[in-house]
């Protein structure tokens, strides 16, 4: 509670209902303790794995913590966020991209290699807690197995988290959870600094060329992904991209995980400007650089666009002022989405409600507050 008191003394808002969020997460388990699993849902780009670790180190004691991720991408993330955020905490292995570390106090798995050696890792030691990231996943038959035997063959909880809730295809998280601890919507993180709006342009073309033409008139060349339908559309984004003069590469699932992570290092450090990708960084990969995204083509459903826009959202601790999104083909009638929470089977609604309008009302407060000073 301390360090609650002392973020909001200090006017850091962002910092404050991270850890709001961490309390939040235990009261739901202190509150039913037969629950097994809860909801973490959190805009993208809102300090989810902040709030899963800080939570992790609070509750989990001396226990073992597995966590579960869509791609090894985002178990890095997890691995340097965890070394950085919590540094000799835990020892930390890996399963995926070549590396098979097992029997440490924190494991971090791709959902192939944790649905592979799900036994193993389990019989390594005393498990506690399970973080299962981009949940939906969970709902696959390989991640529905992680799960289940997790549960089976422990005690522990599993925190499942996710920045779209609302997903339109309908799938739940209620055959294993007590239901959602809080859910942070990116409207509340706009207005605590945490991510910033993106101005929405439309192109009826998805040629390069055309587009490129927009993008300099809207974006001046900011850091930029590029969403693309197929390997051959990304190549012949980029290509037009380094023909203007701007340093522009593709990145693709064929490329070894060391590969792309030289990819995503250029990018990141700004010697390329735009990366054209066909269903690598979709979701969950965390580049602060970027400020524009381009849909070269425009998902049929809100979920996957607003995981490909949230690319750009993040403001990087109040360093990023301004986000554009590019969006390419029928404009739907509005702009890129940003989906709400809640889901069909909820069935802690109320309870994550009353959450919601308290941390709304603090967080009123604390805008009033730093907006007379």
């Amino acid at each position: 509670m301390g360090r609650l008191l002392s973020a909001m003394a200090s006017g850091d808002q962002w910092t404050a209902i991270q850890i709001w969020a961490v309390y939040a997460i235990i009261r739901q388990f202190k509150w039913n303790r037969r629950a097994r699993a809860t909801v973490l849902h959190a805009a993208v780009r809102s300090g989810k794995t902040r709030i899963s670790l800080d939570f992790a180190d609070i509750w989990n004691g001396n226990k073992k913590i597995l966590v579960v991720t869509p791609s090894i991408e985002i178990c890095t993330q997890w691995e340097k966020a965890a070394n950085e955020l919590f540094p000799k905490r835990w020892t930390i292995g890996m399963l995926g991209g070549g590396r098979g570390e097992f029997g440490h106090e924190m494991t971090i798995a791709t959902i192939d290699s944790a649905t592979a050696y799900i036994d193993t890792i389990l019989n390594a030691g005393n498990y506690g807690l399970m973080i299962f990231d981009e949940c939906h996943r969970s709902l696959s038959p390989s991640g529905a197995t992680i799960v289940d035997t997790f549960l089976g063959k422990t005690d522990g909880k599993v925190l499942f988290v996710t920045a779209t809730m609302g997903r339109s295809d309908g799938q739940v998280l209620s055959r294993w959870s007590s239901g959602v601890a809080i859910s942070l919507d990116h409207q509340t993180m706009v207005r605590m600094g945490a991510n910033v709006e993106a101005e929405t342009h439309f192109s009826q073309s998805d040629d390069p060329a055309v587009v490129y033409d927009k993008w300099w008139d809207v974006a001046h060349g900011m850091p930029t992904l590029v969403f693309t339908k197929t390997k051959r559309d990304a190549e012949r984004w980029a290509r037009y991209w380094n023909k203007m003069g701007h340093k522009a590469e593709t990145i693709f699932g064929e490329h070894s995980p060391a590969e792309r992570q030289r990819i995503l290092d250029r990018y990141r450090n700004g010697e390329t400007i735009m990366l054209a990708n066909a269903g690598v960084l979709t979701e969950g990969v965390d580049i602060n650089t970027t400020q524009c995204v381009i849909l070269a083509e425009r998902p049929a459903t809100d979920t996957p666009e607003y995981q490909r826009v949230g690319r750009a959202l993040g403001s990087n601790g109040g360093i990023k002022d301004r986000a554009v999104a590019i969006i390419c083909g029928h404009d739907r009638g509005k702009g890129a989405a940003i989906t709400m929470p809640g889901y069909q089977g909820d069935t802690n609604m109320e309870l994550r409600n009353r959450s919601g309008k308290l941390g709304r009302a603090w967080n009123t407060l604390m805008c009033a507050i730093k907006e007379s000073v």
